[in-house]
């Protein structure tokens, strides 16, 4: 019987961590069908793979890309899938109750996908749907109500509880709170997936938090896309990842996963000014957060915004009470400054068009050289540049990337969207973070073997989130494949221009459907809803999980 798919004249990387070694791959009915000399087969479609590498589709358990899959112009994912990304986890930081889960499935069905997804059910969704925005502790009978919400996406497939307890509600929760709504994901073999609270003022305990809360559950704890945030915790990750690897040593299943930038979020620098709700302060337009705006539209909206804003901070009351709200924080009003980094040290300028010397400067240092408070040096950028100034709200240095990325149990996540490139918020990770690890890790840095890279987007994620016949190429498991140039494979997007694609995939396969072919979308839509799977239906025998 001939196959569906020949791939032919290919250097396998299976995705096990094993060495590279030369094979066909035949598949039939989306699945793997032979490994080995099929040179002689017979196919209905063939694909060259000479001097190029056949792997396993990349496994993406940190995005949001749900933002752009509920649109028809942008549900073919192809700012992932010209990573080699073949199934996207969504639900992080704790954003999707089970309401929300259930209507983006049904919108992903009825339109159609480019890639896989899976879901996470998040703690800030479910105690936003109980007891709303306020600042107490659940009674008894509402945390069995949330309990009973994290049940219902467990029964219903999700791989797992999500938190962001740096963002409201969820920072309103106490430990104990998380733990007993992890307890019910546990039930289910699902993990704990966290952005960690309060990284940048208390960098270890925030960490060693996320850990806590899966040894007290039961699940299986992952803090995502880790990281030290902010001058005062550089060069900290070794002594962390020391501890981590202790854990792990003692029977501790943990993981976690990291995008090779020194920055996390991005924001126009208007956006690090906290403005009270007060009479005669500007307003921001609601306009502004849709993120499907298109760029003239957010170009009118935000200059606008940036003249009210301007008007305020001339005049010294009103200045001043930004200033509070920003540098000290107010009840109602989020700031970066005061609720998140607790200061400025993690503020880093990453793309400035008026003034591009200051590219790459932290907020701080501009500050000493110019002998001026941090709040009027932002205020002073805002007069002169208006929106065109980009920072990152979270610095990182490169020998901590490296440091966490060397590590057997990090998984590669992009903490991507394929939205908000016409609002100048969009960040490099969206579309180049697999590319990246592969071009400048790995072939140009040699921090990773290819190998362990590959690992580290394909098995060590399948294994750890529960996904049945994915992330190693083996007979039987599903046809989801990536195959990329290994001498030309990298990114393409930067600070200043986050929306250009990666280069050097060249077919990427999802069931066993091209979705990719020689470097061009092909408008297929195969993807499906990826449920939690049986750790009995995830184990290849003489494999060990995760981080082991």
């Amino acid at each position: 019987m001939p196959f569906d798919t020949l791939i032919v004249n290919g250097t396998l990387i299976d995705g096990s961590g094993a060495p590279r070694f030369r094979a066909d791959i035949g598949i039939r009915h989306g699945k793997i069908a032979r490994i080995g000399d099929l040179a002689s087969s017979r196919a209905e479609h063939r694909i060259d793979a000479g001097g190029l590498i056949v792997a396993p589709g990349f496994i993406d358990v940190h995005t949001h890309a749900e933002r752009g899959l509920v649109s028809p112009e942008l549900n073919d994912n192809k700012g992932f899938i010209t990573q080699g990304v073949t199934t996207c986890v969504i639900g992080a930081d704790g954003g999707h109750s089970p309401r929300s889960i259930r209507e983006l499935r049904e919108t992903f069905e009825a339109q159609g996908v480019g890639t896989h997804y899976a879901f996470l059910v998040g703690v800030n969704a479910v105690r936003k749907e109980v007891i709303g925005m306020e600042d107490r502790a659940p009674t008894q009978a509402e945390l069995e109500q949330m309990k009973s919400l994290v049940r219902q996406a467990m029964e219903n497939g999700a791989v797992g509880l999500s938190s962001g307890l740096m963002y409201l509600p969820a920072r309103y929760a106490t430990t104990e709170e998380v733990v007993e709504l992890a307890r019910v994901a546990a039930d289910y073999d699902g993990l704990y997936d966290s952005h960690v609270r309060n990284a940048v003022p208390d960098f270890e305990g925030a960490y060693r938090e996320a850990i806590e809360i899966g040894l007290q559950s039961g699940a299986r704890p992952h803090p995502a896309h880790y990281k030290a945030v902010g001058m005062r915790n550089w060069g900290k990750t070794k002594p962390l990842n020391d501890w981590f690897q202790s854990q792990i040593d003692q029977g501790v299943d943990l993981t976690v996963d990291a995008y090779p930038y020194d920055g996390a979020a991005t924001a126009l620098l208007v956006d690090v000014f906290a403005v009270p709700r007060e009479d005669g302060m500007p307003v921001r337009p609601p306009e502004l957060r849709d993120p499907l705006l298109d760029a003239g539209d957010f170009s009118r909206f935000m200059a606008g915004y940036v003249a009210d804003l301007q008007q305020a901070l001339r005049d010294p009351a009103r200045r001043e009470a930004i200033r509070v709200a920003t540098e000290v924080g107010i009840p109602g009003v989020y700031s970066v400054i005061a609720f998140a980094a607790e200061g400025y040290d993690t503020l880093r300028i990453v793309a400035s068009e008026p003034f591009p010397e200051l590219e790459g400067q932290m907020i701080l240092d501009i500050a000493a050289r110019r002998g001026q408070p941090p709040f009027d040096v932002m205020a002073d950028l805002l007069f002169a540049a208006g929106p065109e100034i980009k920072v990152t709200l979270a610095a990182a240095v490169e020998d901590d990337i490296r440091e966490i990325l060397r590590r057997p149990w990090t998984m590669i996540a992009s903490d991507g969207s394929n939205t908000g490139f016409d609002n100048g918020r969009g960040h490099p990770r969206s579309r180049g973070t697999f590319p990246r690890v592969l071009g400048r890790y790995v072939r140009e840095w040699g921090v990773l073997t290819l190998e362990d890279a590959i690992r580290k987007m394909t098995w060590l994620p399948a294994s750890y989130y529960r996904f049945a016949e994915r992330g190693l190429l083996r007979e039987g498991f599903r046809a989801d494949i990536t195959v990329f140039d290994p001498d030309t494979v990298i990114d393409r997007s930067t600070w200043q221009e986050p929306a250009r694609y990666s280069e050097g995939v060249i077919h990427v396969l999802v069931n066993g459907e091209p979705v990719l072919s020689d470097g061009h979308m092909t408008g297929a839509l195969p993807g499906e809803f990826l449920p939690r799977a049986d750790q009995d239906d995830v184990d290849d025998p003489g494999m060990p999980i995760a981080g082991s």
